[in-house]
């Protein structure tokens, strides 16, 4: 039992190397850090060191796949507290980690609500639906704090065309899924059978901010009606949108020049 207990050892201490030695590259797992903040209640050491211990899981399972569940499951099983003394106290590895863990371009502060995990391209990933949204629309440039520049109109079937190496329109349900109520009233936004319903076009209620978005997320949009993918209903000739200037969701005809914001599905 004392050779498995060593064995063991030896291994975590291979796994929090390995760790050591991706996060020096800037290397990271989306999915993992993605769980991490789910949980560390914006705690920004708790979720560096959640990361690390679940990657370091992760690794370890890989360098031992016949280990009994009772050991392999060393480092899940113990609680927060324990997986911090555990990243503080091998050989000084994952002190290293945490350090150059800081260097990662995302900060905890800008993870308000726990849903966004901010990037360091121009981009935002959903941590609830996995997927990852340009900050800027269409037209505009990232400068690495806001969105510059003038967003591009479109007809609907030219915003479909804009697609490419992963990114393409939002459907309407993704789209909506954006509006911002600053007021915190929002009328239902639901489309039965991808019908129109005026009762539940999402429109914002009470004093709202005008554009109907999170501007932390997505600075300086239009307060104008961006395209989503979805085609209206009755068999009309175009596509649901989303209004930002009151977060109202209705269709229009495919000649109609709206505004685009790209989004992406993570693998």
């Amino acid at each position: 039992m004392q050779r498995n207990s060593k064995n063991i050892g030896q291994l975590e201490e291979q796994a929090y190397e390995k760790v050591a030695a991706e996060l020096a590259d800037n290397t990271r797992k989306e999915g993992l850090w993605a769980k991490a903040l789910s949980v560390c209640e914006g705690d920004e050491v708790k979720c560096k060191a959640l990361y690390i211990s679940y990657r370091a899981q992760q690794i370890l399972e890989e360098l031992q796949p016949q280990a009994e569940p009772n050991q392999s499951n060393s480092l899940s099983s113990a609680s927060a507290a324990d997986q911090k003394t555990i990243l503080y106290s091998v050989i000084g590895v994952t002190l290293v980690g945490l350090l150059v863990f800081f260097s990662f371009s995302n900060s905890i502060k800008e993870l308000i609500g726990g849903r966004y995990l901010v990037n360091n391209d121009g981009t935002v990933t959903d941590i609830q639906t996995n997927i990852t949204w340009q900050r800027c629309s269409v037209g505009q440039t990232w400068t690495g704090e806001t969105c510059a520049g003038e967003a591009t109109r479109f007809k609907w079937y030219d915003a479909i065309q804009l697609s490419k190496d992963g990114w393409r329109l939002p459907t309407v349900d993704e789209l909506d899924t954006l509006v911002f109520c600053g007021s915190g009233h929002r009328m239902p936004s639901i489309r039965p059978n991808g019908q129109f319903v005026s009762e539940a076009n999402g429109f914002c209620k009470g004093d709202y901010v005008r554009p109907t978005i999170n501007q932390l997320y997505f600075p300086n949009t239009p307060e104008n009606a961006f395209w989503s993918s979805t085609p209206g209903p009755y068999g009309s000739d175009g596509g649901w949108y989303v209004g930002f200037g009151s977060g109202v969701v209705v269709y229009g005809a495919s000649y109609f020049n709206y505004k685009v914001r790209l989004v992406r599905a993570e693998q």
